[in-house]
């Protein structure tokens, strides 16, 4: 849905996000409201220790454990 109503723009300020934090291996991050995960994957993925996801829906939060540990 966010690829539909952002025409793919999503995706871009994501990795600005991630950029601008500059990841590194002591770094933790907490993802309020992280839906499926992206920005806590993109997170580990550039260097960060861990990310934990905090969302009200619990099928958002299942998608977003199964994409951290598929990595």
């Amino acid at each position: 849905m966010n690829d539909l109503s952002s025409l793919g723009f999503h995706r871009l300020w994501k990795q600005e996000l991630i950029n601008w934090i500059a990841p590194q291996s002591n770094q933790s991050l907490l993802d309020i409201a992280g839906g499926t995960g992206d920005i806590a994957k993109l997170f580990i993925k550039s260097g960060g220790n861990s990310a934990d996801i905090i969302d009200i829906n619990y099928n958002m939060l299942t998608v977003s454990n199964t994409h951290l540990r598929a990595q």
